[in-house]
């Protein structure tokens, strides 16, 4: 990983609150934008995807979205693909992803 050593700390945060509930990607976003107040939006798209790269990788997290009846649906893509869809929509937005946008995270034992 070539992230910076302030943000570490947050590989394990984001993967101890994705193990006792649903975790949104705006969650994330804000973090790593609080850890790095200097950074512009591409840096953090940038290292938040490197994070969800390492977590998604060796199988600690899971990526998906919630259907109309409120169950989650996790995503069958390669990690790969995931990232490309996170990084694909997150563009489109424009801005940072707020509450419910794009993708949650959890951990499915």
């Amino acid at each position: 990983m070539n992230l910076p050593e302030k943000l570490l700390p947050l590989i394990d945060q984001f993967y101890v609150e994705c193990a006792e509930d649903y975790v949104g990607l705006w969650m994330l976003v804000g973090d790593v934008r609080r850890a790095i107040p200097d950074g512009n939006s591409a840096q953090v798209m940038s290292y938040t995807i490197e994070i969800l790269d390492g977590l998604l990788t060796s199988k600690k997290i899971v990526a998906g979205n919630f259907s109309e009846d409120k169950e989650f649906c996790q995503w069958k893509n390669s990690t790969i693909d995931t990232l490309e869809r996170i990084r694909e929509e997150w563009v489109a937005l424009g801005r940072d992803p707020t509450i419910g946008e794009i993708v949650w995270f959890t951990v499915i034992e």
